[in-house]
């Protein structure tokens, strides 16, 4: 039986503390379950134990970036949802980022409306 939106592992990891926590704040209103990383390293120490149904990551981090820890994570669990948030609009990440085949690349800051958009996307897989 396919869980209800509300139930799902959401993986968020951003390497800045604020808008970690506002974004995390914001997610709460959608899911129940977050696990919070601040950096790729951490988020596939929480990879290995636990299977999240969604991860969110930012692109730009320290130890490892977000293109990198997609990779890795689907090297874990091929069919787990992600989305990219970054700053930066630069095109030859949002490139290189397509054949990843993630749902969404959304550009900060994040907002409740886009957040919005993310759970529906999420919603509709």
């Amino acid at each position: 039986m396919k869980k209800k939106i509300f139930e799902l592992q959401i993986l968020y990891v951003e390497d800045d503390l604020i808008v970690r926590d506002n974004t995390a704040d914001t997610l709460s209103y959608f899911f129940k379950n977050i696990t919070l990383a601040q950096n790729g390293k951490e988020a596939l120490e929480h990879l290995q134990r636990f299977q999240p149904d969604v991860l969110i990551t930012d692109y730009v981090m320290p130890y490892m970036n977000g293109y990198t820890l997609i990779v890795e994570a689907r090297k874990l669990y091929p069919k787990l949802i992600a989305f990219i948030t970054s700053s930066y609009t630069d095109q030859d990440k949002l490139l290189k980022c397509i054949p990843l085949g993630i749902s969404d690349y959304v550009i900060k800051p994040l907002d409740y409306h886009k957040l919005s958009k993310v759970v529906q996307m999420i919603w509709l897989h």
